[in-house]
């Protein structure tokens, strides 16, 4: 029974204090920063662009302008999708481990408490409380933490 305890007491943890939290150390200053940080990038990344299509108005005709800066444009537009993809498929990994090493966690606890369980020879007197409870802990377990 310590083994479930400290299962459950391990998951909780991770769960509010762990680095896989959401928002753990993230507070209302940081994401108002990050927000203006934003703002101020956007900004410059216009002006970088009007510098850009003025400084091709000086040397080029107006259709060659357009196209040129049509290109860049779409060369801005495709890294920024592909950024995008990138930064989802990282998160989808690191879910994907979060959820790896939870799942091992729990297995190596159930382990653990298998063996203490065994060694009180709770499967040899009450078999069939046994499998009820096994099944119970399985659905509460898979339905909350999976």
């Amino acid at each position: 029974m310590e083994q479930v305890l400290r299962l459950a007491e391990n998951y909780m943890m991770q769960r509010v204090v762990g680095a896989n939290a959401p928002l753990t150390h993230v507070n209302k200053a940081v994401m108002i920063g990050a927000f203006i940080a934003l703002i101020v990038g956007l900004g410059a990344i216009g002006f970088i662009l009007f510098g850009v299509f003025d400084l091709l108005m000086q040397t080029l005709p107006l259709y060659e302008v357009s196209m040129v800066f049509g290109a860049i444009l779409l060369a801005l537009s495709v890294l920024i999708v592909l950024s995008l993809c990138m930064v989802v498929s990282m998160k989808k990994q690191k879910i994907r481990n979060t959820q790896q090493n939870i799942k091992d966690e729990i297995f190596l606890n159930f382990k653990l408490a298998e063996q203490e369980l065994r060694d009180l020879e709770f499967f040899d007197k009450n078999p069939k409380t046994f499998v009820a409870l096994a099944t119970l802990a399985g659905y509460i377990l898979g339905d909350r933490a999976l």
